[in-house]
């Protein structure tokens, strides 16, 4: 059964049906919510304190009115379905500008009550206190009572830290190479059950059998201990716990540099690679230009082939080698991910 679990998982994440994404837009809206309290944000404590500072003292006050919003302000990232373009971050704001009150509530609300039964309810104070009171607490009453001024203090919040939070945007290759470690390190070493990673990715044990086509997941700098899930019927959109998984792709990520660098880290091994960016070649032809044994070539290209920067054909006459210049690229770029990746809260 467990075993069935890894191959739909698998399948599901390596088909086109799913996509690895940022979004600057969602960012914004999560960096909204790391201000509201970055107390318990970690790494970026040093970077939304800093932030905070510059904020005047409306922009402040409008970062208390988000503060009462359910999950601080967080759930308002499903806006972004109805936007298009997810890094379009102006356009965005004044999208959310012009956004009607029922169609705001329904988004910050988590789209826990209809948008139907929102549209019935809004403009009428004893029916909006019904309305509240089946959604559950007293931040949600003062919300439906007045939708515009929760709205305006998003609006105002995001327009005021737009520009920094655009500067500290990742890049979908950074997401996409942590994605890979993590899923490579879960599925090769079984650290834990299957369906306790479904959940952890997508927030739902069976998510590669929904009826969603599409499911895009989002990762972000700013994101705090939440998993977050939204969608607008057709595509479905998912912000995992990354500080859970962060750890091992972390360490997954060093393993892979190291085979790199390591596999650089040799004078013979340097020359054979740029012996071989001229013209692919075989073993037996670049151990005399080297002045190296055959046993001595073959070890160095082993080492290389193993790190991925060498690949292997089988020809008439043994084994010819070749440069892959697309995985060294990515491995440069890789390692610059990392180390900015490092200091990312100097």
């Amino acid at each position: 059964m467990e075993e069935d679990k890894l191959l739909i998982l698998q399948d599901w994440i390596t088909s086109p049906s799913v996509e690895f994404i940022s979004s600057r837009c969602f960012d914004l809206v999560a960096a909204s919510h790391l201000l509201v309290d970055c107390s318990h944000h970690g790494f970026a404590s040093k970077w939304a304190t800093e932030l905070r500072t510059s904020l005047n003292e409306a922009e402040l006050e409008a970062l208390e009115t988000i503060g009462s919003l359910p999950l601080e302000g967080l759930e308002l990232a499903g806006l972004c379905c109805v936007t298009d373009d997810l890094n379009d971050t102006r356009a965005f704001v004044e999208y959310v500008g012009r956004t009607a009150p029922e169609e705001f509530l329904f988004w910050a609300l988590g789209r826990k009550l209809p948008l139907r039964r929102i549209s019935e309810c809004y403009g009428r104070l004893r029916s909006c206190d019904e309305l509240a009171a089946t959604g559950g607490n007293v931040f949600q009453a003062a919300l439906l009572r007045d939708p515009l001024r929760f709205r305006d203090a998003a609006v105002l919040v995001w327009a005021a830290i737009s520009e920094a939070v655009v500067e500290k945007a990742l890049s979908v290759e950074h997401l996409t190479t942590r994605w890979c470690a993590v899923l490579s390190d879960r599925f090769q070493n079984r650290k834990e059950p299957i369906a306790e990673f479904a959940v952890k990715l997508a927030g739902d044990e069976m998510a590669p059998t929904s009826q969603f086509g599409v499911w895009y997941v989002v990762s972000s700098w700013f994101l705090s201990p939440h998993r977050l899930r939204w969608s607008d019927l057709q595509r479905n959109f998912v912000a995992p716990d990354w500080q859970e998984l962060d750890e091992d792709a972390e360490r997954c990520r060093a393993e892979y540099l190291d085979r790199v660098v390591g596999a650089l880290a040799d004078t013979n091994r340097l020359m054979i690679m740029r012996e071989l960016a001229r013209a692919r070649c075989s073993g037996r032809t670049l151990a005399p230009r080297l002045g190296v044994t055959p046993a001595t070539m073959s070890h160095h290209l082993d080492v290389l082939c193993a790190a991925g920067l060498v690949t292997r054909e089988s020809a008439q006459n043994g084994q010819v080698y070749a440069i892959d210049l697309n995985a060294v690229d990515a491995a440069v770029n890789e390692v610059k991910a990392y180390l900015s990746y490092g200091t990312r809260d100097a």
